[in-house]
């Protein structure tokens, strides 16, 4: 299963083309909407924990809520299910077990409201809202509230240590500053450590966003952008530490290892399948970098790409297409990041498809991507 955390305490879990998403609320800006999301959790009636700009563009989709939440969100003409602690519900490819029940306590002037956790798949993934509920099962990831009124970094940390999960990663976040939380990830890792738990973010940083028009660059193909591709690349290494790049013969332009997105696919299988296809490669180690998001006119696409870090294992073969075979593309080894980028920017004809904005862009990005990797 593959989770994207946005701000604060949104996340989305997909898994074979489906999508559940979890409290898309107002402090997660970064939110947009899944491809193919089956339900909606809201775990509690907090503004932080839903939107209606973005549940109501997802109308028709389950959103399952307790009660009192449930009574505000039906304003909004959604698909609201009321559910109780130890309810399961099955949607597509998820089950979906509900725990907890309370809100923890903010301050005893305030009224508490209701509060579900829920179990995402017998413990694939757990998240208990805003409480520290228990799972009562092993969990494999634990989403981890880490900053809130309601809590203090000591009790987050016992959490850990208690549910003992084999992963976890912070959520409920966006209270603290970039420095604060660097600061409690400090505490948190030491917790793990003694639960022998995995701590770490899972975040998509934007590396760069770059427009053609903005960069001063015209094709006479230019018009709206009228479609999005999603796209997944990786800053390769190999055990000598050299830095794999993609050479066009035909052209003589370079790139990084990744393409695009299949309509359905998960982005680490997408990340996995197109390094194999290009270089011929297994990886492992993968860690998110950060995004890169595109307007290319001279297509009229809106590009985002997904990238990573990652190091190769066994090679087993390439398997270019009939396009890329034709075009030349081989992998090449830099013996560094700056010598990668080098190559990348003696690119000076048109990219694989015969533009030249498209190359300049091409080389915008994978020089940011390159440099996010330091």
């Amino acid at each position: 299963m593959e989770i994207t955390k946005y701000a604060h305490a949104c996340f989305i879990a997909t898994k074979d083309g489906q999508s559940v998403v979890v409290d898309p609320g107002e402090l997660s800006s970064d939110f947009t909407v899944p491809k193919n999301p089956v339900a909606v959790v809201v775990t509690h009636i907090h503004s932080d924990h839903w939107s209606a700009n973005y549940l109501t563009q997802m109308p028709n989709v389950p959103v399952f809520a307790p009660d009192d939440a449930a009574n505000r969100l039906r304003e909004l003409n959604l698909n609201v299910t009321v559910v109780k602690p130890g309810e399961t519900k099955q949607v597509g490819n998820f089950k979906l077990t509900f725990t907890g029940g309370e809100h923890a306590l903010i301050h005893p002037d305030i009224p508490m409201c209701r509060n579900v956790g829920v179990l995402i798949n017998d413990g694939e993934v757990y998240y208990p809202g805003d409480s520290f509920a228990s799972a009562g099962m092993p969990i494999e990831t634990l989403a981890v509230p880490i900053a809130a009124p309601w809590m203090k970094t000591a009790e987050a940390m016992d959490y850990l240590i208690q549910v003992r999960p084999i992963r976890a990663f912070p959520t409920h976040d966006a209270v603290l500053s970039e420095a604060g939380k660097q600061f409690v990830d400090n505490w948190m890792k030491q917790a793990a450590e003694k639960s022998g738990t995995i701590y770490e973010r899972i975040s998509f940083a934007v590396i760069l966003s770059q427009d053609q028009h903005e960069m001063g660059l015209a094709e006479t193909s230019d018009g709206p952008i009228h479609f999005t591709r999603l796209a997944a690349r990786a800053v390769l290494t190999n055990d000598k530490g050299q830095v794999a790049v993609m050479h066009f013969t035909k052209t003589g332009s370079y790139k990084l290892p990744g393409g695009g997105i299949d309509e359905g696919e998960e982005i680490i299988a997408a990340l996995e399948r197109e390094v194999l296809e290009e270089t011929g490669h297994t990886i492992t180690d993968i860690r998110p970098l950060g995004t890169v998001d595109e307007n290319r006119y001279f297509c009229g696409m809106h590009q985002v790409s997904y990238c990573f870090t990652a190091r190769v294992v066994d090679f087993v073969g390439t398997q270019l297409t009939e396009k890329e075979a034709s075009e030349g593309m081989n992998l090449r080894w830099a013996s560094s990041i700056d010598e990668a980028i080098a190559w990348i920017q003696s690119g000076n004809t048109v990219d694989e498809d015969g533009s030249a904005s498209g190359l300049a862009m091409m080389k915008t990005r994978d020089i940011a991507i390159l440099n996010a990797a330091r």
